[in-house]
């Protein structure tokens, strides 16, 4: 039997075991602060480490290989490149800068420097596993530290609580285990976060940190800058309050310095090195978008992640309102920042919540604090015991789950691995075209390719990138508002609304490409010198009949149209 059906069984007798058994419920209430923490940290090594396999796979050749989500393997191929001397490029002399997370690619190439291709892909998830923990860490240090400021009871229980919570937000596990740079911004984040906390509650001078995180979080990625600015207006209300109006200037001062200067220096870096001011991907994305469209696509795509955090939210203002904690309105706001942002670019490509998934254990507190107040209200109302505190534990353990099954709804079926992450599957068939490409085709040949990850990652030919995140030709176009590169209801889909197969096919000749059609763009009835071709068994090629660069006695032709959809997934 699959494991992908073994495992929701077997997670199904625990939870019917801890429900039914008194014995075991009592073990279980009686265990101290760190049992819980080793049991929990131990669950959670085990479950990422059965999504780590789970994403791994055996390909044509026999051999498993590890893999990241698809953008993350653009940043691979980078760092890949980087580490064996060829530069931070896609293409070995050709200077565009396609990625928006330095360093995170930076990371990346310490691996792909030491370590063959998948290796250093399985190393990226495992540190993946580390960030998680230290995420969940500090945010239990910070839920402790509030609700001592808060004077507010059971905080080793909700410091726990918020540990496992943190584990239990799918989003961040996903985007973290599968190579992209959401987690260690998130970490970034977060650890300013707790360090602020940290030196007005213990009255440590260890706040110059704060804003060498803060740069690295820009490093990390460029849009980090807003709510880092809202972690700055944290740390600066803190001064106030706490400091003399001298040191609060001079803090101020050093905080604004040491950003300003880490963003001037990336942005120094940028210019000499890709003879740019931004990213290539900030053309692609952000130029050309009318104002109204971007707003439009930015709320259709928030709407979701919205409904989902509703409650919670309305909560939260709730308490912010009986309690008037500014200090817990900016942390809210930290969290808001990125709402705003992500409405302001236009949405994302996957409902996935990359950009809000890195503040959401901060979320996650303010979820538990409004909890503990709306729970304490309402239990004489329902005749609770104020003295049993099971009972108050009881009742917040099962608001929250209902939480946290809201948060993850969507992805419940991948939690428990009856299906597969999103993209593995599409990856899996990537590698596979790889490795046909590498046995097939001549060093000196071009393929094109849609998903400019996985397939680049792991050849070494010259790759044309459709949509243009390492071509800036393609970035510097219109994007299509037809609606036909549009999902999730969105009319055009940042990233993935420029284009044009006339020249990327039609004119520059790839000997292979992923696809003849994208959104609006159809070259089908052009490209009459491609055909399928497959590769020993399964695995379909579009290839170049006219290329003088593959090797023919190793493919057969096939019947398939080039109109076949699957043909031209990408």
């Amino acid at each position: 039997m699959s494991l992908r059906y073994i495992l929701p069984i077997f997670l199904a007798l625990v939870l019917a075991i801890i429900l039914l058994v008194p014995r075991v419920r009592q073990m279980l209430q009686n265990l101290g602060k760190t049992k819980w923490l080793y049991l929990i940290t131990t669950g959670y090594v085990v479950w990422s480490s059965v999504f780590i396999y789970v994403t791994s796979y055996v390909a044509i050749d026999g051999n498993r290989y590890f893999n990241l989500f698809d953008d993350a393997m653009i940043s691979m191929r980078y760092a890949w490149n980087f580490s064996h001397g060829n530069g931070l490029v896609w293409n070995k002399g050709e200077y565009i800068e396609g990625i928006t997370n330095l360093l995170q690619t930076l990371h990346m190439a310490f691996w792909t420097g030491i370590l063959d291709k998948s290796t250093a892909a399985l190393m990226v998830q495992i540190i993946g596993i580390v960030i998680m923990l230290t995420i969940a860490y500090l945010t239990m240090r910070i839920t402790t530290i509030i609700f001592e400021r808060e004077s507010l009871e059971h905080k080793d229980f909700y410091s726990v609580l918020a540990y496992a919570i943190c584990l239990t937000y799918y989003p961040l596990s996903y985007w973290t285990l599968y190579g992209m740079e959401t987690g260690l911004l998130g970490l970034l984040m977060i650890a300013s976060i707790f360090l602020v906390f940290r030196d007005v509650h213990k009255d440590v001078k260890i706040t110059k940190l704060i804003p060498f995180l803060l740069g690295l979080a820009f490093i990390t990625r460029p849009d980090a800058v807003i709510p880092s600015a809202v972690i700055l207006l944290l740390k600066w209300y803190f001064d106030y309050r706490e400091k003399d109006k001298t040191v609060l200037i001079k803090s101020a001062l050093f905080d604004i310095v040491i950003v300003l200067g880490m963003v001037g220096l990336t942005s120094a870096f940028r210019v000499v090195y890709y003879g740019s001011v931004v990213p290539n991907t900030y053309a692609l994305k952000a130029v050309g978008m009318p104002f109204d469209v971007k707003i439009s696509n930015g709320l259709i795509f928030i709407r979701r992640f919205l409904t989902q955090i509703f409650i919670p939210t309305s909560l939260i203002v709730i308490y912010l309102f009986s309690k008037k904690r500014l200090y817990l309105l900016l942390l809210l706001m930290f969290v808001m920042s990125t709402v705003a942002y992500q409405i302001w670019v236009g949405g994302d490509a996957w409902p996935y919540w990359r950009m809000m998934a890195p503040t959401m254990p901060i979320f996650l507190i303010l979820c538990l604090l409004s909890l503990d107040y709306i729970i304490k209200r309402i239990r004489p109302i329902f005749r609770l015991s104020d003295t049993n505190p099971m009972v108050h534990y009881y009742a917040i353990l099962t608001v929250i789950v209902i939480f946290m099954v809201g948060f993850n709804f969507s992805f419940l079926t991948q939690i428990v691995f009856y299906n597969y992450p999103f993209d593995v599957d599409h990856s899996w068939s990537r590698i596979n075209t790889a490795i046909a490409l590498n046995d097939i085709a001549d060093p000196d040949a071009t393929i094109a390719v849609t998903a400019a990850g996985t397939l680049p990652y792991y050849v070494e030919f010259r790759t044309l990138d459709i949509l243009g995140k390492s071509d800036k030709y393609i970035a510097s176009l219109l994007p299509d508002l037809t609606g036909e590169p549009g999902w999730m209801g969105m009319s055009s889909v940042p990233g993935h609304n420029k284009y044009d197969l006339e020249y990327t096919i039609i004119e520059l000749q790839p000997a292979y490409t992923s696809g003849l059609k994208w959104g609006s763009n159809d070259v089908t009835s052009q490209a009459s010198n491609y055909g399928v071709f497959r590769y020993k068994e399964d695995t379909l090629l579009i290839l170049n009949t006219e290329s003088p660069y593959i090797d023919w006695s190793k493919v057969e032709e096939t019947n398939i149209s080039l109109d076949d959809p699957e043909i031209n997934s990408g």
